[in-house]
């Protein structure tokens, strides 16, 4: 029984901490979500601003009609992949509502540190063994080799003593018996050995199991913290080549056109592009915030400390 009870205790540890990182995931799906908006509701301001001056360059006859109706097009579009978004965040905070109820529709704090984690990084793999779901694993194998004890036990005689008095009525002479019970078990090698036999196949076979979670865990753990190693270095290649190179190709294009030098439709490419690079700056530190997320709720707070 106590060992039914660890099994049991082990399974909601491993649902608590399963919940949580389900509700970090869902919160940081809504985070970037709103994050990517705001990336494009930067793009569309651009975009307004170019068809705000587009009257007076048409009638000054530096801008053709086609120009005019390549900037609408182009703000509209930003627009409509706006109301995309809103889907997606949406449907991220359903999710998030979920698993959290009516909190799901507060606004959301700032970002967190998904750089570091709440456990050392050595311990999330050397210390697996302590892993919730490696726990119920280790627990049912404690139950298995328990009722492999209790096997045993059926196959020894036992005995038993049992007294009893009855008050009977007054016509009667009161009672008092004495009775002594043995076991014997019979045929045991068709019965008990059987059953201990079956106890022991089950012993191993729990065994077995918690082997086989311990490597698909640990190859779990390993392909997060490759996830997260990558994202690190794709988000230092945006942040130091990528996006400088697309805010300048943005600067350039403008500058030209500004100087009548250039047409409109390079800038409007050149601003797609910086949105476009920083959408991929926000999506690669979404991958690492989820990388992070799962190995940082991999364990129940503090238990590893």
């Amino acid at each position: 029984a106590e060992r039914q009870r660890d099994v049991e205790t082990a399974g909601l540890g491993a649902q608590r901490a399963t919940l949580a990182r389900d509700v970090a995931a869902a919160w940081l799906d809504v985070y970037y979500a709103e994050r990517s908006r705001a990336a494009l509701e930067r793009l569309v301001g651009q975009f307004q601003l170019q068809v705000d001056t587009l009257a007076a360059g048409v009638a000054r006859g530096r801008l053709s009609t086609a120009d005019a109706f390549m900037a609408r097009s182009a703000l509209e579009q930003a627009n409509d992949r706006i109301i995309e978004q809103d889907r997606l965040i949406a449907r991220a905070r359903i999710v998030l509502a979920a698993l959290i109820g009516e909190d799901a529709q507060r606004p959301l704090a700032g970002e967190p540190d998904t750089t570091a984690f709440a456990h050392p990084r050595e311990h999330l793999v050397a210390r697996l063994n302590e892993h919730p779901e490696l726990r119920i694993q280790e627990q049912r194998e404690a139950l298995a080799r328990a009722e492999v004890d209790v096997a045993r036990s059926s196959a020894k005689s036992d005995w038993s003593l049992e007294v009893g008095y009855g008050y009977r009525a007054p016509a009667f002479d009161n009672m008092l018996t004495v009775m002594v019970s043995i076991d014997l078990p019979w045929q045991k090698e068709r019965r008990q050995d059987r059953d201990i036999a079956s106890r022991l196949a089950e012993v191993d076979q729990a065994r077995a199991l918690r082997e086989n979670a311990r490597r698909v865990h640990e190859a779990e753990v390993r392909g997060w913290f490759a996830d997260f190693d990558t994202a690190e270095r794709r988000i230092e290649r945006f942040e130091r080549t990528l996006l400088p190179l697309a805010r300048e190709r943005s600067s350039a294009a403008l500058a030209a056109y500004r100087g009548g030098r250039g047409e409109l439709g390079p800038v409007l490419d050149a601003e797609r592009a910086v949105t476009e690079t920083e959408l991929g700056l926000n999506q690669v530190l979404a991958e690492r915030a989820k990388a992070w997320a799962s190995l940082n709720y991999l364990y129940p707070q503090g238990a590893l400390q």
